[in-house]
C-alpha cells in the first residue's frame, strides 16, 4: 500500500520556534490518511513518533481537535489506534520488542526497571562472576568492587565482538601528555581571565607562576613533566583576600580550585603514575575478559526475568534487527505511513533503527536543530543535518518554515542576531508581518563579585516593579539551584514577594 504518487512520498522539514509546526504536522496526518482512504477505501496504518509522552498527549487533543471542527470525516481515523499509533520513540522500540522479541527469548510481558533496581541486578551479576575464584577474580586485587562495577557500566554499550586491544605503557603515556596539554590550555585560559579582575605584584608573580606550571603541562615526556611539578608545586602561594584586595570572583575561584585539583591528580592518582603502566597490561587483558563476560550474564539475566531498562528498549531492537531479518520485516510491513516529530532529538543509534523500518515508506520527517534537548541521551545536531542531505539528493519535498508567529520584530531581530553566531544549527527567522511591534530592551551588567551581581538584580527587579510590572511577570533564571537558592534567600530578606519553580 501506498498513498497516491500526486503526494510527496519524502518529505523533510526544518520548522523554527513559533513557525507553527505541529499545525502543519496535524494537517500533514489527515490530508495523507484521506488521500491513502480515496485511493485504497481504507485507512493507512500510520506511526507518528515523538520524544514525550506530553507531546504525545498533545498531538493527539490538536488532530481530534482539528478533526472536529474541520475534518468531521476523518474521526474514525483518529479515534482509531490501530490505525493511527502516536507514540515516543522508545514506546515504539517497546512495541517493536513485544511483537517479536521472543526470537531473543524475551517474555511479551517484560517490565521497564527503575535506575535503583538496575543497579541491584548488575552487583548480583557481578558477584555471581566473581564469587568463584577465578583468574577474574584477581581485578578485585587492586580495584574495590564499586569501581569494577562503574567501569563495566561504561563498557555496556560495546558489541560482545569488541576486538581493540589492551593499552600499553606508550598508549598510557600518549593519553596523559594529551590531557595535561588540554589542561595547558586550561591554565592559560584562565590566567588571561583572572587578568582582568585582579592586579598588583602579588597577582602579577603568581600568574607568572601558573604560566610556568601551564609549560611544565606541554611536556612531551611523562616523567619530566611529574618530576618538574613536584619541584613546582607549592612555590607560590596564591595572594590572600584583603580589604584593598577582594580576590577572585566566585566562578573565577571554583576554576582556579578544579585547575589546581588536576595537578594533585596528577601527583596522587596511580592512574598518572607511569612506573606501574608496564605492569597494567596484564590486568587490562583479565579485565577485557571480565568486561565480555559481565556484559553477556547481564543481557542473559534481563532476558530471564524479563526485565529492561529504557536504553535497552534500544539495543535489544538492535539485536533483534540483527538476529531476525524477518522481525525488521514483518515491522516494516505492519505500517503504511511515518511521521517523525522532533527529529532533531534522535540519536545515531535509533536512526538507525528506524531506516531498518521505515526503509521506502512514506514518511514525513520534521524538527528544528535550535531546539534539541536531548544531547544527553545521544542525539547530535549532525544527525538532522545528514539526513536533511541525504533527502535533499534523493530528491525528497523539502521544506523550511521560517516564520515566526509567536514574537514581533524586534525580539527577532535580537534573536537572529545573537543566535545566529553560535553554529551552523541556528538559522535567522522572519517575524509575522502582522506582529505587533514593540520596543525590546536587552541589558548586560557586569559584577565583580556575587554580592554587587546580587544588588543589581534586587535594583533591577526595584526599577521593574516601580514601573508598574506585576511581581508574576518577572522570571529569574540561574545555571544552578545552588545560585537559585542564594537569590532567593537574598530577595526574601528584601521582603520581594518571590517563589521558587
Amino acid at each position: 500500500m501506498s498513498i497516491p504518487p500526486t503526494e510527496p512520498v519524502k518529505h523533510f522539514v526544518r520548522a523554527g520556534a513559533g513557525a507553527g509546526k505541529t499545525w502543519n504536522l496535524t494537517r500533514q496526518v489527515i490530508a495523507r490518511a484521506q488521500a491513502f482512504y480515496e485511493k485504497e477505501g481504507c485507512w493507512p496504518k500510520t506511526v507518528v513518533t515523538t520524544f514525550t509522552r506530553k507531546a504525545t498527549q498533545e498531538l493527539k487533543e490538536r488532530l481530534l481537535t482539528y478533526c472536529l471542527k474541520e475534518k468531521p470525516e476523518a474521526l474514525e481515523y483518529v479515534q482509531s489506534s490501530s490505525h493511527l499509533y502516536i507514540t515516543t520513540m522508545h514506546g515504539l522500540f517497546d512495541t517493536f520488542l513485544r511483537r517479536y522479541g521472543s526470537v531473543l527469548g524475551l517474555p511479551n510481558q517484560f517490565m521497564i526497571i527503575d535506575p535503583g533496581e538496575a543497579l541491584k541486578l548488575r552487583k548480583r551479576v557481578l558477584k555471581k562472576i566473581l564469587t568463584p575464584p577465578s583468574e577474574l577474580s584477581v581485578v578485585l586485587g587492586r580495584y574495590d568492587f564499586r569501581r569494577i562495577l562503574e567501569v563495566l557500566q561504561r563498557q555496556e554499550d560495546l558489541s560482545e565482538e569488541d576486538s581493540s586491544s589492551v593499552p600499553k605503557a606508550q598508549d598510557l603515556e600518549v593519553y596523559a601528555l594529551e590531557l595535561a596539554s588540554l589542561w595547558a590550555e586550561e591554565f592559560r585560559a584562565f590566567i588571561e581571565e583572572a587578568s582582568d579582575h585582579v592586579d598588583g605584584e602579588k597577582w602579577s608573580a603568581y600568574f607568572s607562576y601558573l604560566n610556568d606550571i601551564a609549560a611544565l603541562l606541554e611536556s612531551q615526556n611523562w616523567d619530566d613533566l611529574r618530576e618538574g611539578l613536584g619541584r613546582s608545586l607549592g612555590r607560590e602561594k596564591r595572594p590572600r583576600k584583603s580589604k584593598n584586595n577582594p580576590g577572585l570572583p566566585e566562578f573565577l575561584d571554583k576554576k582556579h580550585k578544579a585547575l589546581m585539583g588536576h595537578l594533585k591528580k596528577i601527583m596522587d592518582s596511580e592512574e598518572f603514575d607511569s612506573q606501574l603502566w608496564g605492569k597494567s597490561e596484564g590486568e587490562f587483558q583479565l579485565f577485557k575478559k571480565l568486561s565480555q563476560r559481565y556484559r553477556s550474564e547481564l543481557v542473559r539475566e534481563k532476558l530471564r526475568e524479563g526485565k529492561l531498562e529504557l536504553n535497552d528498549l534500544e539495543n535489544f531492537s538492535r539485536a533483534l534487527m540483527s538476529q531476525s531479518p524477518q522481525a525488521s520485516e514483518s515491522f516494516y510491513q505492519d505500517w503504511d505511513d511515518w511521521f517523525i516529530d522532533e527529529f532533531q532529538d534522535t540519536s545515531p543509534k535509533q536512526l538507525k533503527l528506524l531506516d531498518s523500518i521505515v526503509r521506502d515508506k512514506p514518511c514525513y520527517i520534521v524538527g528544528d536543530p535550535q531546539q534539541s534537548i536531548y544531547l544527553f541521551r545521544g542525539a547530535r545536531s549532525e544527525v538532522f543535518f545528514d539526513k536533511e542531505r541525504e533527502m535533499t539528493e534523493a530528491g525528497s519535498h523539502i521544506q523550511f518554515l521560517s516564520t515566526n508567529y509567536r514574537s514581533d520584530k524586534p525580539l527577532m531581530d535580537f534573536f537572529n542576531g545573537l543566535f545566529t553566531r553560535l553554529g551552523p544549527q541556528f538559522s535567522p527567522m522572519e517575524a509575522n508581518d502582522n506582529s505587533e511591534s514593540s520596543e525590546v530592551v536587552a541589558q548586560l551588567s557586569v559584577a565583580l563579585d556575587e554580592e554587587s551581581e546580587l544588588a543589581l538584580l534586587s535594583q533591577q527587579i526595584s526599577d521593574l516593579l516601580d514601573k508598574g510590572v506585576s511581581p508574576k511577570d518577572i522570571s529569574v533564571l540561574t545555571r544552578t539551584n545552588g545560585q537559585l537558592e542564594k537569590v532567593l534567600s537574598y530577595l526574601r530578606n528584601l521582603k520581594f514577594p518571590v517563589i521558587s519553580h
